[in-house]
């Protein structure tokens, strides 16, 4: 039945429940919960359909959830679905979609799990969800919707021995409030490829540790200056 619930356009229903013996409220209740979709009022009138006090509790919460959003103005953006399942099974109560133009899919899914955690030892109730980047990023162009992107200006280039001095380095001007991005040079790739890069994204410091990394190539890639600095002089 779960399978055939989810499917709401599943013309078979009415077909497949005539053949199995139930309580005749019980499959009334089936074949109208594919159509108990959109505001708070038709989720309110699903409790005359029902006298299961788990079902009548869950009905409640959703209303008190509804309130909550009315008093913060986004009751407009929500509608209500009791037919809508999740294939994952450690939800226990309610779960969530979220949508928006340039895509038919959903870009957020999730929902409330009072047990998962104590699968990774700890008792705790949680809420939680996951962001859909391919459908997120279908509708941010479908809607010309422009992110710009601020990029540091300094990068951190390091070969491999001079990891640690790297990652320290970066540490050390991000204490400061100061952004930068690491990232690791490919021995395929020649210096002045980086160099290259930095200019074309707007960028204006590259430090390059190589070898053991006790020292810092500065390069000033709009002056055009270049400096070697001993790492220890940054602490």
């Amino acid at each position: 039945l779960n399978h055939l619930i989810e499917n709401k356009n599943n013309f078979g229903v009415e077909e497949l429940l005539k053949d199995i013996p139930m309580d005749a409220g019980l499959k009334e209740l089936f074949l109208r919960l594919p159509g108990l979709f959109g505001s708070v009022e038709q989720i309110r009138g699903a409790a005359e359909l029902t006298g299961n006090p788990r079902a009548l509790k869950a009905i409640g919460r959703l209303e008190e959830v509804h309130a909550i959003l009315a008093e913060r103005g986004l009751a407009d953006y929500v509608t209500y679905d009791l037919g809508m399942l999740s294939n994952y099974r450690y939800y226990t109560g309610i779960i969530f979609k979220a949508y928006t133009y340039g895509t038919g899919d959903y870009i957020v899914t999730g929902g409330r799990y009072d047990k998962l955690l104590m699968q990774f030892g700890k008792d705790a109730p949680a809420v939680g969800f996951v962001i859909v980047v391919d459908q997120l990023m279908a509708a941010l162009s479908r809607q010309q919707i422009d992110v710009p992107v601020v990029l540091p200006g300094t990068v951190i280039l390091y070969e491999q021995e001079a990891r640690t001095g790297a990652l320290w380095l970066a540490e050390h001007f991000r204490r400061q409030n100061l952004a930068v991005q690491s990232m690791k040079r490919n021995t395929g790739r020649a210096l002045e490829d980086y160099q290259d890069m930095v200019r074309r994204r707007g960028q204006r410091n590259l430090l390059y540790l190589e070898g053991d990394g006790r020292t810092v190539r500065v390069m000033d890639m709009v002056k055009g200056s270049e400096d070697i600095i001993l790492l220890s002089e940054y602490e």
